[in-house]
């Protein structure tokens, strides 16, 4: 290959066109990996725990029997659907 680097004219073979190919591949592709690895760092380190309290519980299952409207059965099989 015959090109120009800077304002020089420059030849290649094909082993230095795929040298020079992977070694820019190679940086690009370090800078994603490193990219990667720091937002994996940071969900690591990110409290994931979740408290609700007792109100918050039952305040929620007054909504869910309210949604379900007056309940004919009140025996073994009322929760069955």
């Amino acid at each position: 290959m015959v090109g120009a680097i800077g304002r020089k004219t420059a030849v290649a073979n094909n082993d230095q066109i795929v040298e020079g190919i992977t070694a820019g591949v190679t940086v690009a592709n370090d800078g994603v990996i490193a990219a990667i690895y720091a937002l994996l760092n940071a969900v690591e380190d990110k409290d994931m725990s979740i408290s609700i309290g007792d109100d918050v519980i039952g305040r929620s299952y007054d909504r869910y029997n309210r949604s379900r409207g007056v309940r004919v059965n009140n025996g073994a099989f009322s929760n069955a659907y």
